[in-house]
């Protein structure tokens, strides 16, 4: 019984040490790997007067501009918390070519010159600055999905026009009202410059709307992410059905052509798509 007992012994020592490794030639350590880029969240779009666009990318907290079909940098973030773009929503054009941005994660909005230079323009007073709009004046406007309001936005002055349930996009219609897309009790307001607020979509019939624009025919145009479409809403809150569906993942951002067509940025699709007035639906750009 003892030599038994000595043998099984031998045997779990000699188990142990194979199944530590010993004896065995010593692995090469793993070799670091490089962090991943940020994948991109496109979540905004805007074009100037010569065709150029521009994108907003949440993901990698940069603007950049599309040069036949690829992306150059315009301005990014640092990639830290506190810090500019690092929560990027919405992108808007001033007349003078200079970039405005949405940040709701620094409560900001912020005026970019053409080589990246970014200028804060509330000094992060605002709650949580979500769509932007710029009038021919260039007078700067955003919804503060937050502080649920609509704010004049000035060189470190906030006007409050109105008071605005849970708003996100907006738009400047050609009388010089204001078109906020929401969230809340009904889907679209119309807000007066005097801060008057009518529904113009009566009730929650969209599931998530995001962007809003006023087309050359004087109807809008809603995002809805949920739902993978675009809708048509006439002045009197109709409701037609643009597009819906593949290509759409989440279409959010908006921003209207000259020619009548729209670009849409799509962050789960990761790219940016043109929709013409009749509903076909091209891919512009691609990640």
């Amino acid at each position: 019984m003892r030599s038994y007992g000595l043998w099984a012994l031998a045997v779990f020592l000699l188990l142990s040490l194979v199944l530590t490794g010993f004896g065995a030639p010593e692995k090469e350590a793993p070799r670091p790997v490089a962090p991943a880029a940020p994948e991109s969240y496109i979540v905004s779009v805007a074009q100037d007067a010569n065709g150029v666009i521009y994108i907003g990318d949440a993901g990698q907290k940069a603007i950049f501009r599309l040069l036949e079909g690829k992306k150059e940098i315009v301005a990014k973030g640092p990639g830290r918390p506190g810090t500019p773009l690092y929560a990027l929503r919405s992108i808007a054009l001033d007349p003078k070519g200079y970039i405005v941005a949405a940040d709701p994660a620094t409560s900001d909005v912020y005026r970019i010159s053409a080589d990246g230079k970014m200028v804060s323009l509330t000094g992060g007073k605002m709650g949580m600055p979500h769509g932007i709009a710029v009038n021919a004046k260039g007078e700067i406007y955003a919804t503060d999905l937050g502080l649920e309001a609509l704010y004049r936005v000035a060189q470190g002055k906030l006007d409050k026009i109105a008071d605005v349930k849970s708003p996100s996009g907006l738009a400047i219609d050609k009388d010089g009202s204001f078109l906020v897309v929401s969230r809340g009790r009904n889907n679209l307001y119309r807000v007066t410059a005097d801060g008057e607020v009518a529904p113009v979509i009566e009730g929650r019939k969209l599931s998530f709307p995001h962007a809003v624009v006023v087309e050359n025919t004087g109807t809008f145009l809603v995002t809805d992410g949920y739902d993978k479409a675009i809708w048509r809403v006439t002045k009197d809150g109709e409701l037609t059905l643009l597009v819906k569906g593949a290509p759409f993942v989440s279409p959010q951002g908006l921003a209207h052509e000259p020619k009548g067509s729209v670009l849409v940025a799509d962050p789960h699709a990761r790219s940016i798509f043109r929709v013409s007035q009749d509903g076909k639906v091209s891919v512009v750009y691609k990640e």
